[in-house]
């Protein structure tokens, strides 16, 4: 062992040696068995118990579950079936496989999400676990079943898979099988195989009599940047259908120069989404000849708007920015100095065509801007990348307001992506901050600059600082920081990191110990004994009681912004905890004032974020609930950073956006009021949101039914 690993490895062991006797005992604490079930359980202590085992992340070994998926009621079935999936637990497939012989259809293509949600890749990988061919054997025989429903399902559980091993079988069922949700569902098992040829074979589909079927394969096209698949698609460009036109505008770009002619009259469709797909897909082109019809958008909006039109100034701006064309500075520079959502994407994108250049950093003044504004302003240094630019970030990062605090993690994320040389003190100062959120980039910004199991001399003060900031915040709620810490320690030599990381898999959260054992595995081919554990929430199954017997309680909630009003509808069943948190916060006032900090033209809106800078939260995380609902235009779904890193931060979609399905909890929908969505720009406000009561059981599916009412204050989740 080199010496100055065997100092950070004896440093890290007298850390971990004071702790470790009370940190056992209490995890002893917490691993303690799940109580027994309660006999002649009511239906609604039954869901609340359910809920408590999938909350936990844990199957639990009363076979409780179990004997719900065989209960005689096909809801109490359901629910639990869903529960094994969201645990992701491949214990329970055995269960699922034997839900597969059920009679009724929608009990066997509930099973088949739930498997689907267990052998999922990013499930298998965040699990510690690897794919195993016999599980994909009783999923195949149901290909052939007789419920297009249940077939659609089983496509669905095969592509989340990502394994290739029965493409054939997949693209026969696109092609031929009658039933539009199993075409649907095996063009994303194709987009989630990742295979670009596979697409080529299906292309008979832009001729499909549903619209939704052609959309669907430009998306697949588009997000596979298949060049050639893409040429074909040209006959979407005059559909009658305009989500068609929109996404086929935005897959042909991918076929680049050739695609410029017929991409142009698009950007006068009537329909705005259209509009701003034809403008992203001219940038994706990576054509010149595509600046100058780019420009004359920008130039026809040159003065400042305030309606939906700014989302197409928006897509051709951050176009011309990505074709780093030397034609139009004037143009973008002048928009880049209005007080406008397009600015900042102005001056990303100027940024982007002056790299490297010296003067850029004098021209970018932050004191006066909008919040908003002010980051666009930081992401553009680092795009920039100049060492004027590094020195205005450095300058940046020393100052103390309010404001330029929460710049900070911004500001280190500039630096790391210049790539250039930088001290490591710069970031690691910071570890000892009581913002998490900046802790976190600081220590992320510190494994950026590492080059892997290389010798650098500031490594191991880097090191003892991480872990001392590890030791330092161990018990706080927001973990970003600690799995930072895992994933910086894991680049370091293998006694050192080991060392680090063995405790790191002892972490009071188990997404914490999940990641140090995953990275113990993967990088070291260590041992990381036992099983990653249960979620000690810290609740009682009166908890669960209490938090559906609420959501029964209201029917959805109404937005006031400053563009106008919206409603939305709760789904309450699907996602109890996620509408559940979202009623609480609400209760709270949480999100009367914050921002719209995040607005894609065409794509989503999101919002709920306190800092307003999409990297911060209510001071923990909230279970994933993946559900069966589709992310539809107007879908409310929970913004993550991760598996199991729900909070406040939510999304509407703009368009659908199928490819979130599986991975994000959609919990609620806008069902009045959609337009007014569509004309939220970046940096406005949620005035207030108001719950509306559940007055009957048809609350739910008629608008005049929900109506404000005035709520107590809850204890947060």
């Amino acid at each position: 062992m080199k010496p100055r690993s065997f100092t950070l490895f004896i440093l890290l062991l007298s850390l971990l040696s004071t702790p470790l006797g009370a940190q056992r005992k209490k995890r002893t604490r917490g691993a303690r068995r799940m109580p027994a079930p309660v006999v002649r359980l009511g239906s609604g202590e039954i869901f609340a118990r359910i809920l408590q085992h999938e909350d936990s992340r844990w199957i639990g070994t009363d076979n409780f579950l179990m004997e719900q998926t065989r209960s005689r009621n096909a809801s109490i079935k359901m629910r639990a079936m869903l529960a094994l999936g969201r645990i992701g637990d491949p214990q329970g497939l055995p269960w699922l496989f034997d839900r597969l012989a059920d009679s009724s259809p929608s009990l066997r293509a509930r099973a088949l999400f739930a498997i689907g949600q267990i052998i999922d890749l990013s499930n298998l990988e965040h699990e510690g676990h690897e794919l195993r061919p016999e599980w994909l054997s009783p999923i195949v025989k149901r290909l052939s079943d007789s419920d297009p429903t249940v077939r659609a399902r089983a496509v669905e559980a095969l592509g989340k898979s990502a394994d290739k091993t029965h493409a054939d079988r997949i693209i026969a069922l696109i092609v031929k099988d009658p039933n539009m949700a199993v075409v649907t569902r095996g063009l994303m098992a194709l987009d989630r195989m990742g295979d670009p040829s596979h697409i080529d074979r299906v292309l008979s589909l832009k001729s499909h009599s549903s619209p939704e079927v052609r959309w669907r394969l430009a998306a697949v096209i588009d997000r596979l940047r298949n060049a050639n698949a893409a040429l074909e698609l040209k006959s979407l460009l005059r559909d009658g259908d305009p989500q068609v036109r929109a996404q086929g505008a935005r897959a042909y770009g991918r076929a680049g120069n050739a695609a410029v002619s017929a991409l142009v009259p698009l950007l006068k469709d009537p329909h705005l989404k259209v509009r701003i797909e034809a403008a992203r897909g001219l940038g994706l082109t990576h054509s010149i000849t595509a600046v100058p019809p780019l420009l004359g958008i920008i130039r026809q909006h040159s003065a400042s708007i305030a309606d939906e039109e700014e989302h197409v100034v928006t897509a051709a701006t951050e176009s011309w920015g990505n074709l780093r064309p030397v034609t139009g500075m004037e143009i973008i520079s002048k928009l880049a100095k209005q007080h406008r959502p397009a600015a900042a994407a102005a001056v990303v994108a100027l940024a982007k065509a002056r790299k490297g250049d010296e003067t850029f950093p004098d021209e970018i003044e932050i004191d006066t801007d909008p919040f908003w504004l002010q980051r666009s302003k930081i992401q553009a240094l680092g795009e920039n990348g100049s060492r004027a630019a590094l020195q205005k970030l450095l300058s940046l990062a020393t100052q103390a307001d309010p404001t330029s605090r929460l710049l900070l993690p911004w500001c280190l994320d500039a630096m790391v992506q210049m790539g250039r040389a930088i001290h490591p003190e710069a970031f690691w100062r910071h570890l000892s901050d009581e913002d998490p959120t900046l802790r976190a980039h600081a220590i992320q910004a510190l494994t950026a600059l590492r080059r892997p199991r290389e010798p650098q001399p500031w490594t191991q003060e880097a090191a003892e600082s991480v872990m001392r900031s590890y030791f330092a915040y161990q018990s706080e709620k927001v973990i970003d920081p600690r799995l930072a810490a895992a994933e910086f320690m894991s680049t370091l030599d293998a006694p050192t990191a080991v060392a680090a990381l063995e405790r790191i898999a002892r972490d009071s959260d188990r997404n914490v110990r999940l990641k140090a054992r995953n990275l113990l595995q993967s990088r070291f081919e260590g041992a990381a004994s036992g099983i990653a554990g249960l979620v000690n929430t810290g609740r009682n199954h009166s908890f669960y009681v209490n938090a559906l017997n609420t959501v029964k309680r209201y029917a959805g909630a109404r937005f006031l912004t400053d563009r106008g009003n919206w409603t939305i509808r709760f789904f309450g069943s699907d996602a109890p905890l996620t509408v559940y948190n979202f009623i609480v916060l609400a209760q709270n006032g949480f999100f009367n004032n914050l921002t719209f900090a995040r607005v894609v033209p065409d794509i989503v809106i999101q919002g709920g974020d306190p800092r307003n800078d999409t990297r911060g939260g209510p001071g923990y995380a909230i279970r994933s609930e993946v559900n069966e609902r589709p992310f539809l235009r107007g879908t409310v779904g929970m913004a993550l950073s991760g598996k199991d890193s729900g909070g406040s931060q939510f999304f509407i979609c703009l368009s659908p956006q199928p490819q979130l399905e599986g991975g994000y909890t959609a919990f609620a929908e806008v069902y009045d009021g959609t337009s007014v969505v569509d004309r939220i720009l970046l940096g406005d406000h949620i005035r207030k949101v108001e719950l509306l009561s559940q007055i009957s059981s048809r609350a739910e599916t008629v608008e005049g039914r929900m109506k404000p009412k005035k709520t107590s204050v809850a204890k947060n989740p």
